[in-house]
């Protein structure tokens, strides 16, 4: 439904065949309001889910979706964690209905990346990861499939780059949009110095399943953060600045920022973020008490 209480129309849709004895297929269809996952059975019933756009991180052509052959259509409900899970292994596994191919498989395979929110408004709210992969197999050529799964890519990153906060769907500002990388400042040093541990072991695997182009910069002295923003061309971090450290770093960054003659640009246009990485980090506690 679009804001207006209207049914939003699909802008691609395809249908998938579960690899079952029940013959499920599966009806994914896109829209400006995310990724509609219709379930049909033998027995006539359907079933809907919906990814939101807003949940939706990013997505990716791959040739070979390491399942074999099979492909991930719909997620699993339930399971338990405190932590943010991987549901990829748990989806029904199904394919593009097509006649086989004895040459190998020509297969183009999209996968969808998203964070769904879980539990809203309860204690123990959190975000689950989902990974939706889509086989294509509609054509006996390789080239023929990934034109089609990079026409889905290209349609799921638009909707992307135009989405708001509350989900809603706006033209980008070009002003905006005049840089497209994001930067990430760590802090090797700061609180028990695994800064660049958390940089490669949570924050890496992200921005790749986002498919974010990003500059990576590690501090060496004090105040490096600080003539970094001071003096660089900070217009081509369009997708902001994400800060790995404790609270002196972000400090840094601020302070460097407010040096520039056009710092009230700047912080019009940039996008600050902080990941904790310090000791007491009550900068990060104090932002996520706030925006709970």
């Amino acid at each position: 439904m679009d804001g207006n209480g209207l049914t939003a129309s699909p802008i691609l849709e395809e249908t998938f065949y579960a690899l079952s004895r029940k013959q499920y297929s599966y009806k994914v269809s896109l829209t400006n309001e995310g990724l509609h996952l219709t379930k049909n059975s033998d027995d006539g019933t359907e079933k809907t889910n919906l990814i939101h756009i807003r949940d939706i991180i990013g997505c990716k052509c791959m040739r070979n979706s390491g399942k074999s052959g099979h492909c991930a259509c719909r997620p699993v409900k339930g399971g338990t964690g405190k932590t943010t899970r991987d549901t990829t292994t748990e989806m029904d596994e199904c394919q593009v209905r097509v006649p086989y191919v004895e040459a190998g498989d020509c297969s183009a395979y999209l996968c969808v990346y998203a964070f769904v929110l879980k539990n809203v408004g309860a204690k123990n709210e959190k975000r689950d990861k989902m990974t939706v992969t889509l086989r294509f197999r509609n054509f006996n050529s390789y080239d023929e499939n990934s034109r089609l799964a990079a026409k889905w890519k290209l349609a799921i990153k638009s909707l992307l780059r135009t989405r708001c906060e509350d989900g809603t769907i706006v033209a980008p500002s070009d002003d905006h949009y005049l840089g497209n990388h994001l930067l990430v400042i760590v802090n090797p040093k700061s609180g028990v110095g695994k800064s660049r541990e958390i940089f490669q072991r949570k924050i890496v695997p992200i921005l790749n399943m986002a498919d974010v182009d990003y500059d990576l910069h590690i501090t060496c002295m004090q105040n490096d953060a600080r003539n970094l923003m001071r003096t660089s061309n900070i217009y081509k971090w369009g997708r902001g600045v994400v800060v790995l450290g404790g609270d002196g770093l972000m400090f840094e960054v601020i302070n460097g920022l407010m040096e520039r003659s056009d710092w009230q640009r700047a912080f019009e246009y940039l996008t600050l973020a902080v990941i904790p990485g310090g000791s007491g980090n009550g900068m990060a506690k104090s932002i996520s008490f706030e925006t709970k």
